[in-house]
């Protein structure tokens, strides 16, 4: 029995964006279920996992009195065992929330990150004191420690829509792509300023 999937038009928030966009992602056809994400010539034995893998993302700091809200967009997350190199890890929420974590030991404990270094800098640079930080990866399957650019494109053609919701019900007054903007060039994105830039992990990154 094929599952029922909202239509996107009627959604509002991203708990039921993510809801919906993961039963997308398990309605997918054996046998192509893996062809956006799954890199060349390697042997991953758990590539079944895929099938299941979601991971979510969002606001990193929220207050409905702040009146900006700057948007990172990133690739993917890193779903791979670093050590055993085959083996995956889906349907995790641990980058978001290491991610948030990250930035409140910015906040409170001065402790500075890749991450936190490349936000600090976007809000900056923005002139930004208060505002609303989100990020989103455009994969939410996730994917290895490389990007493969193919798969990833793939990926943004096929979910453009739910892409265009999340950025529409974050909101942003400014996107700061972090290696993707080649990526979402034909997106039609609706938004006054999007900023292009490195990733934040690549070593070009300075001030």
């Amino acid at each position: 029995e094929r599952m029922k999937i909202m239509c996107l038009e009627n959604i509002q928030d991203l708990d039921t964006l993510f809801k919906e966009w993961r039963k997308k992602h398990e309605s997918e056809e054996r046998g192509t279920r893996y062809t956006d994400t799954f890199p060349y010539k390697k042997d991953y034995t758990c590539s079944d996992d895929f099938n299941k893998s979601f991971c979510c993302d969002g606001f990193i700091e929220y207050n409905k009195d702040y009146e900006k809200t700057i948007l990172f967009i990133l690739r993917e997350s890193n779903i791979s065992d670093k050590l055993k190199g085959k083996e995956l890890h889906p349907e995790t929420d641990y980058n978001y929330f290491h991610m948030k974590k990250e930035w409140e030991n910015h906040l409170h404990n001065k402790i500075e990150t890749k991450y936190t270094k490349f936000i600090s800098y976007w809000l900056k640079k923005s002139n930004f004191n208060n505002c609303n930080i989100a990020y989103m990866n455009l994969n939410k399957r996730g994917g290895f420690g490389s990007t493969n650019f193919a798969h990833l494109k793939h990926y943004v053609v096929k979910y453009r829509g739910y892409i265009l919701k999340e950025i529409e019900i974050i909101n942003p007054d400014i996107i700061v792509c972090g290696g993707t903007c080649r990526t979402l060039n034909n997106l039609n994105i609706k938004c006054s300023e999007i900023r292009n830039d490195y990733h934040p992990a690549y070593s070009k990154h300075t001030e």
